[in-house]
């Protein structure tokens, strides 16, 4: 409906107007004027405003303080796998040592009815290596020896593995936590 006419009426049809004076004037000429879409009175309005422009220096100092964070994060990722994977490699190892040496220490409280001895023999049954007793019980016991001796052994470098383990991982947290 239009409300400028003095009696209110549905519009007409749109080539009805195309009749009209102002619609066969030539628009190949036709500008806006300028001062229509002049910013410089909204800019004086504008600048009461909190937020008047892009801070050039502060975007700058927040895209490269996020970037080093990036990577921070990265590294302590890496870090952290790294230490996870270095401290279940020792504790691991030391775990294995310690209880193999006790094992080989305590193998008599362990297995209190002896151990059983394989050796070689012939076809006709007499043994190859020690055919004489007390030579058997002497290469008994210098095996028996050995086997005490390496189980002092890892016994002793399980529990120096242990301390290593102990120290690095106090120096670890500590560098860590420098990381946060």
């Amino acid at each position: 409906m239009n409300n400028k006419t003095s009696a209110v009426r549905p519009f007409s049809l749109l080539s009805s107007y195309l009749s009209e004076e102002s619609c066969l004037k030539d628009f190949s000429n036709f500008r806006m004027q300028d001062s229509r879409f002049d910013c410089s009175e909204m800019n004086n309005m504008c600048s009461d405003s909190a937020c008047p422009g892009v801070d050039r220096s502060l975007l700058t100092k927040t895209i490269i303080s996020a970037e080093c964070q990036i990577e921070v994060y990265f590294m302590k990722v890496c870090l952290s796998v790294l230490v996870a994977l270095y401290h279940s490699i020792v504790i691991n190892l030391f775990c294995t040592l310690i209880f193999n040496g006790m094992k080989q220490l305590w193998w008599r409280k362990i297995c209190p009815g002896g151990i059983r001895l394989e050796t070689h023999m012939n076809e006709n049954g007499e043994i190859i290596k020690g055919a004489d007793p007390e030579e058997r019980s002497a290469r008994v016991a210098a095996t028996m020896s050995r086997f005490d001796l390496m189980g002092k052994l890892q016994l002793t470098l399980g529990c120096g593995l242990f301390l290593f383990w102990l120290i690095s991982f106090f120096i670890c947290r500590k560098l860590l936590s420098k990381f946060r």
